[in-house]
């Protein structure tokens, strides 16, 4: 990894424990939405719940001083800058019904207990969307230069047939580079350094053990799924009691920032 990228992850592991409550706090006020896929209302394509959510995170995207649009009620998208495309991230805000046998907590109140965050879309996809979120924030508010854009894409349909993204491609190209946080680390794309920064932010040696993810990274033609989720760990997705370790949340947040650096700073090549 080029050293100027690995200078950041001191700066950006301070930034991420300084703001590691209001991380926690966005992302419980997102999982408090019920945006459950519902049928087609006026300005809300796939339900208000779905709306809501979208316009709830692009608000948010906003106060960070990042470039937030909501592309015909159906998906959002926020950028960095007004550089050329090279990395797109795709993550979304719809979930799975609430579903039977939760006892931990109810599917939407959120709750943190013995170091986990529990709640329908912690793990999918909620929490991985909002750590994306945060890790262009920091890049931001720390100044680290970019010359290329980092683009957040964010579907409400991912769960029920991804018309969201249809509409999406319908208007815009895939940039050259593209990851869905919506799987399980640490499945990186290898050859566009992503191991280098899962062992700099991890402090563990990464091995490519698995390609697959989320529905997205199915149809990508340049990008890879990895997320917030260890590998083998069963985090009771699209079950009750689902769940993410807060401490995985915080550290994923801080590789995909570093991710952003590496692939899209001042001294990263055009893909």
């Amino acid at each position: 990894m080029n050293k100027n990228v690995s200078d950041e992850v001191p700066r950006l592991h301070a930034y991420f424990e300084e703001h590691r409550k209001e991380l926690l706090d966005d992302i419980m006020d997102m999982i408090r939405i019920p945006s459950v896929n519902a049928p087609e209302e006026e300005n809300a394509s796939f339900g208000m719940e779905c709306a809501r959510a979208l316009k709830a995170i692009t608000a948010r995207a906003g106060t960070f001083g990042l470039k937030p649009a909501i592309l015909e009620n159906k998906v959002a998208y926020v950028d960095m800058n007004d550089c050329p495309a090279q990395l797109d991230i795709l993550a979304h805000v719809d979930v799975v019904p609430a579903g039977d046998g939760w006892s931990v907590t109810e599917p939407f109140v959120p709750l943190i207990e013995d170091g986990k965050l529990y709640g329908r879309g912690t793990c999918d996809d909620k929490g991985p969307a909002a750590a994306a979120l945060y890790a262009m924030r920091v890049v931001r508010e720390l100044n680290i230069p970019l010359k290329y854009n980092v683009r957040l894409i964010l579907g409400a349909d991912e769960e029920t047939g991804c018309r969201d993204t249809d509409c999406y491609y319908s208007h815009f190209k895939e940039a050259p580079c593209s990851y869905s946080p919506d799987g399980e680390y640490p499945v990186i794309n290898l050859e566009k350094g992503g191991l280098g920064c899962y062992e700099q932010v991890m402090g563990e040696p990464g091995k490519c053990l698995a390609i697959g993810g989320g529905t997205y990274a199915h149809f990508l033609k340049n990008g890879v799924a990895f997320g917030v989720s260890r590998l083998g760990v069963d985090y009771h997705m699209h079950g009750a009691n689902e769940y993410l370790v807060v401490d995985e949340i915080v550290r994923s947040a801080e590789l995909f920032a570093l991710t952003i650096v590496a692939l899209c700073g001042e001294h990263a090549e055009q893909m």
